[in-house]
Protein backbone atom coordinates (compact mmCIF):
# COMPACT_ATOMS: atom_id res chain seq x y z
CA UNK A 1 0.00 0.00 0.00
CA UNK A 2 2.91 2.51 0.51
CA UNK A 3 3.27 5.12 3.48
CA UNK A 4 0.94 8.01 3.98
CA UNK A 5 2.39 11.07 3.00
CA UNK A 6 0.46 13.14 5.33
CA UNK A 7 2.59 11.23 8.36
CA UNK A 8 5.98 13.11 9.12
CA UNK A 9 6.78 11.78 12.68
CA UNK A 10 5.04 9.71 14.99
CA UNK A 11 4.50 10.01 18.90
CA UNK A 12 2.59 7.51 20.98
CA UNK A 13 0.23 8.33 24.01
CA UNK A 14 0.99 5.78 26.91
CA UNK A 15 -2.35 4.40 28.36
CA UNK A 16 -3.20 1.75 30.75
CA UNK A 17 -5.30 -1.62 29.76
CA UNK A 18 -7.11 -4.35 32.04
CA UNK A 19 -8.40 -7.51 31.78
CA UNK A 20 -9.28 -9.18 35.13
CA UNK A 21 -6.73 -8.93 37.41
CA UNK A 22 -4.45 -8.15 34.48
CA UNK A 23 -2.91 -4.71 33.80
CA UNK A 24 -0.88 -3.62 30.99
CA UNK A 25 0.24 -0.38 29.11
CA UNK A 26 -0.75 -0.04 25.22
CA UNK A 27 0.70 2.64 22.89
CA UNK A 28 -1.20 4.52 20.46
CA UNK A 29 0.64 5.34 17.72
CA UNK A 30 -0.19 8.65 16.48
CA UNK A 31 0.32 10.87 13.44
CA UNK A 32 2.46 14.16 14.03
CA UNK A 33 2.72 16.91 11.70
CA UNK A 34 6.07 18.64 11.45
CA UNK A 35 8.49 19.42 14.39
CA UNK A 36 7.85 23.18 15.52
CA UNK A 37 10.73 24.37 17.37
CA UNK A 38 10.58 25.85 21.07
CA UNK A 39 11.57 29.81 21.48
CA UNK A 40 11.48 28.89 25.25
CA UNK A 41 14.25 26.86 27.37
CA UNK A 42 13.20 23.76 27.49
CA UNK A 43 13.57 21.60 30.99
CA UNK A 44 14.92 17.64 30.65
CA UNK A 45 14.14 14.99 33.42
CA UNK A 46 16.57 12.95 34.15
CA UNK A 47 14.80 8.96 34.73
CA UNK A 48 16.68 6.09 36.45
CA UNK A 49 15.75 2.90 36.97
CA UNK A 50 15.15 3.90 40.62
CA UNK A 51 13.30 6.84 40.10
CA UNK A 52 10.11 6.88 42.20
CA UNK A 53 7.42 6.52 39.57
CA UNK A 54 4.70 9.01 41.52
CA UNK A 55 7.01 12.32 41.72
CA UNK A 56 8.43 12.21 38.59
CA UNK A 57 4.39 11.66 37.66
CA UNK A 58 3.91 14.82 39.82
CA UNK A 59 7.00 16.33 38.23
CA UNK A 60 5.50 15.64 34.48
CA UNK A 61 2.22 17.03 35.24
CA UNK A 62 4.07 20.40 36.87
CA UNK A 63 6.64 21.02 34.02
CA UNK A 64 3.48 19.87 30.79
CA UNK A 65 1.26 22.89 32.88
CA UNK A 66 3.68 24.93 32.98
CA UNK A 67 4.96 24.30 29.44
CA UNK A 68 1.12 25.03 28.34
CA UNK A 69 0.74 28.12 29.86
CA UNK A 70 3.92 29.26 28.55
CA UNK A 71 6.23 29.45 31.87
CA UNK A 72 9.34 27.03 29.42
CA UNK A 73 8.86 24.97 26.63
CA UNK A 74 8.44 21.55 25.84
CA UNK A 75 9.38 19.06 28.64
CA UNK A 76 11.42 15.98 27.90
CA UNK A 77 12.50 12.93 29.64
CA UNK A 78 15.92 11.24 29.27
CA UNK A 79 16.52 7.94 30.14
CA UNK A 80 19.39 4.97 29.40
CA UNK A 81 18.56 1.56 29.11
CA UNK A 82 15.35 -0.34 29.08
CA UNK A 83 13.93 -0.16 33.02
CA UNK A 84 14.40 3.44 33.17
CA UNK A 85 12.82 4.16 29.58
CA UNK A 86 10.07 1.70 30.92
CA UNK A 87 9.54 4.48 34.36
CA UNK A 88 9.54 6.79 31.99
CA UNK A 89 6.36 5.64 29.87
CA UNK A 90 4.83 4.44 32.86
CA UNK A 91 5.09 7.63 35.13
CA UNK A 92 3.86 9.46 31.67
CA UNK A 93 0.67 7.42 31.87
CA UNK A 94 0.10 7.95 35.31
CA UNK A 95 0.45 11.98 34.52
CA UNK A 96 -1.77 11.31 31.67
CA UNK A 97 -4.48 9.58 34.05
CA UNK A 98 -4.30 12.73 36.98
CA UNK A 99 -4.66 15.06 33.97
CA UNK A 100 -8.07 13.66 32.56
CA UNK A 101 -8.98 12.86 36.42
CA UNK A 102 -8.60 16.36 37.61
CA UNK A 103 -10.18 18.04 34.48
CA UNK A 104 -7.08 19.48 34.25
CA UNK A 105 -7.62 22.41 31.08
CA UNK A 106 -3.65 21.55 29.97
CA UNK A 107 -4.34 19.83 26.69
CA UNK A 108 -3.30 15.79 26.72
CA UNK A 109 0.48 15.22 25.10
CA UNK A 110 2.39 12.50 23.34
CA UNK A 111 5.63 11.28 24.01
CA UNK A 112 7.83 11.59 20.61
CA UNK A 113 11.01 9.28 21.01
CA UNK A 114 14.62 10.09 20.05
CA UNK A 115 17.98 8.61 20.95
CA UNK A 116 20.87 10.11 21.17
CA UNK A 117 24.74 8.41 21.23
CA UNK A 118 26.65 10.43 24.22
CA UNK A 119 30.68 9.78 23.71
CA UNK A 120 31.15 11.55 27.04
CA UNK A 121 29.54 9.18 29.20
CA UNK A 122 31.39 5.99 27.88
CA UNK A 123 29.32 5.89 24.32
CA UNK A 124 25.90 5.46 26.08
CA UNK A 125 22.75 5.83 24.00
CA UNK A 126 20.04 8.09 25.72
CA UNK A 127 16.59 7.78 24.74
CA UNK A 128 14.04 11.18 25.39
CA UNK A 129 10.41 10.92 24.95
CA UNK A 130 9.55 14.65 24.16
CA UNK A 131 5.83 15.69 25.24
CA UNK A 132 3.90 17.48 22.51
CA UNK A 133 0.64 18.62 22.47
CA UNK A 134 -1.43 16.35 20.46
CA UNK A 135 -4.55 17.27 18.56
CA UNK A 136 -6.36 14.20 16.86
CA UNK A 137 -8.06 14.77 13.29
CA UNK A 138 -11.74 15.18 13.62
Amino acid sequence: KGIDPSIVRVGFAPHFARQDDNLWMRLRVVSLGEAVQDAKESVTLKVAGKTDMRTLESAIITNWTQCTTGVHGKPSLAAMGAAPVAVAVKASAFALVTLRQTKSSAPRFVLVPSMERVEEIGASTVTFLRLESHHPRA
